[in-house]
């Protein structure tokens, strides 16, 4: 998927930059902690990924097989994780773009969307007559213990300091935990400012706001299923359940760390990533576990 995002959105980079991407998705400890367990979050997060991507390339390509291949994983996304509706949000913002445009046709529109929402309506009705509810969630608290909420401040602070592992959100990671955090702020927030600053900039072109549209998107969508779970008691926010925002982000970063130093400075990402998640496992992750 980071391979998809970087080749789709940075068709111009240097290919090292296109492996520092890559590189930088996959050096996560979160995605490897989702890969190392019995889960469905690396499947979830792959869906939400992939179903973005299809929705940028519909908005630049409306045939019915894409439009029909975003649906299929809108209902994979559903049938996989209850926060995979997020992908339902995504579609939504795609198609609304196309109607905005005059672009948006019924065929299109039945075929991004309808299979998403069938999986949602059918699911839903299986779990009520399973569980007497319509939400699965909610079947699923009635047997365990719910966690207690956190409040804004504490769940923002979570949020962020414990997307790089989730094993953070339940041990904590002390002074590594932090300055890592604080590290990828700086590049992210470096990245950002890049991206949008100046009126040449590939966040100017109509393509760019797109990409940025839809990827804000999936990241309010998470934002939203997270809190829902926080305030619910059902999780507190963890690494794992956002892994399908990590190559749009990624690959947001990287085009904006290309405007400031060039595709030199984009592909050093790689590095840090590698760097920083080399520091988990040195001084983390080894001394807990070991």
């Amino acid at each position: 998927m980071a391979w998809g995002y970087a080749r789709d959105w940075l068709p111009d980079a240097d290919p090292a930059v296109w492996g520092a991407i890559v590189v930088t998705a996959v050096a996560i400890p979160a995605v490897a902690e989702a890969a190392g367990r019995a889960s469905n979050d690396l499947l979830a997060g792959l869906f939400l990924a992939a179903g973005t991507l299809m929705a940028s390339r519909l908005l630049e390509d409306r045939r019915i097989d894409q439009a029909l291949f975003l649906g299929l994983l809108g209902a994979a996304a559903v049938l996989t994780k209850g926060h995979g509706v997020v992908l339902l949000m995504v579609t939504v913002v795609a198609l609304g773009l196309l109607l905005y445009r005059r672009q948006l046709t019924p065929v299109v529109f039945g075929a991004a969307l309808l299979p998403g929402v069938v999986a949602f309506i059918g699911w839903g009705l299986w779990t009520q007559a399973r569980y007497g509810t319509f939400n699965g969630s909610n079947a699923f608290l009635d047997m365990v213990v719910p966690f207690e909420s956190l409040g804004v401040p504490s769940f923002l602070e979570e949020l962020w300091f414990n997307a790089w592992s989730s094993y953070w959100g339940a041990y904590d990671g002390g002074w590594l935990r932090w300055v890592t955090g604080m590290v990828i702020l700086g590049i992210v927030i470096a990245g950002m400012m890049g991206l949008l600053a100046g009126r040449d900039d590939w966040g100017q072109t109509a393509e760019g706001r797109q990409r940025l549209i839809l990827s804000g998107a999936l990241a309010l969508g998470l934002l939203a299923a997270l809190w829902a779970a926080n305030a619910s008691g059902l999780a507190h926010p963890h690494g794992r359940m956002l892994i399908g925002i990590f190559p749009a982000l990624v690959t947001l970063t990287a085009a904006g760390l290309r405007r400031i130093g060039g595709d030199l400075l984009a592909a050093q990402l790689g590095f840090a990533a590698v760097a920083l998640s080399g520091l988990f496992f040195l001084y983390w992750f080894l001394p807990f576990f070991y």
